[in-house]
């Protein structure tokens, strides 16, 4: 048996409000607040983004707002998109270890908690921070992942680490996305 789901959509992005409340900021943002203590804060969210014909081009997409699916534009066609957050816990002795998946997201900030050990992936999306060092490591590292997508930055404290499509990278810092692109 799973754990109960119930998922609500809000500025676009589908998340279990099981496990989180979410806001509109008034300000055009909003914010999804995970009991766990991490946020995630993002603008409103596409339905279409341009995927380019030529998918050699690591899948960088951009946000169309009046595109229709299939119809070219510029260099690319529009593929649909189902921006969410994925949240699982694995409840330990020390730390909680919360496990997230943020796919199609665009423009979002993520911040994790001083009272969980985070483990983000981020798939296809753009222009998104995980900001890991919120909570200063101490005893257990956080970890992100990204995979494909393009824009998106990874804060790191001392003991963080990131895979950024197959390159790894630790230490305190910001590891951005497109400084890892192979030529």
């Amino acid at each position: 048996m799973g754990d109960p789901v119930k998922l609500v959509t809000l500025g676009g992005l589908t998340y279990n409000a099981n496990l989180a409340t979410g806001r509109d900021n008034g300000d055009g943002t909003f914010t999804i607040s995970f009991k766990s203590g991490e946020k995630l804060t993002y603008p409103q969210q596409p339905v279409l983004m341009q995927k380019p014909k030529d998918e050699q081009t690591n899948g960088e997409m951009k946000p169309v707002p009046n595109g229709r699916m299939g119809e070219q534009y510029n260099t690319g066609v529009f593929r649909e998109v189902n921006p969410r957050v994925e949240q699982r816990i694995d409840s330990g002795l020390i730390y909680d270890d919360t496990h997230f998946n943020i796919t199609d997201v665009m423009g979002a900030t993520f911040s994790s908690s001083k009272d969980t050990v985070s483990h983000v992936t981020l798939d296809d999306c753009v222009d998104t921070t995980v900001d890991l060092a919120k909570n200063q490591s101490s005893w257990y590292a956080d970890q992100a992942y990204i995979n494909r997508g393009h824009g998106n930055e990874v804060i790191l404290d001392d003991e963080d680490t990131a895979n950024i499509d197959g390159h790894d990278i630790s230490g305190k810092g910001t590891a951005a996305q497109d400084s890892y692109k192979e030529d």
